[in-house]
């Protein structure tokens, strides 16, 4: 005779004192959403979104962005985050400045050039 035990099923009382079968592999099926992954605590499933996700893991989990436009004026999406987009966006002695998500680049008065290659200092004649 094979008990619930031996099939992969516990039992446990609800509180109509019905006996109930929980699975013995809580994430199987997994009860995650999209983009969350499930870990088995005990007899219990754990959802959680995976990193760099947010949101309600048992439902639905979703990046910081995937457009500029999700992402506050002074910043911009990438690789799924918002983030300064200046470093590394200017030449040397450059001033950066960010509008509308995009690195905007300037010399400083004094100093000519490409602010996206260098900036030199104006030489007076």
């Amino acid at each position: 005779m094979i008990n619930n035990t031996q099939r992969g099923l516990n039992v446990r009382m609800d509180a109509a004192s019905t006996m109930s079968p929980i699975p013995a592999q809580p994430c199987d099926p997994n009860p995650c959403g999209i983009n969350a992954e499930c870990t088995a605590v005990g007899h219990q499933a754990d959802c959680n979104c995976l990193p760099d996700y947010y949101g309600y893991p048992y439902d639905r989990c979703s990046p910081e962005c995937t457009y500029d436009s999700d992402c506050s004026y002074h910043q911009a999406c990438s690789k799924l985050k918002c983030i300064n987009p200046c470093p590394g966006s200017c030449g040397v002695k450059a001033n950066c400045k960010v509008v509308n998500h995009a690195a905007i680049c300037s010399c400083d008065t004094g100093y000519t050039g490409d602010p996206y290659q260098e900036c030199r200092i104006i030489q007076s004649t």
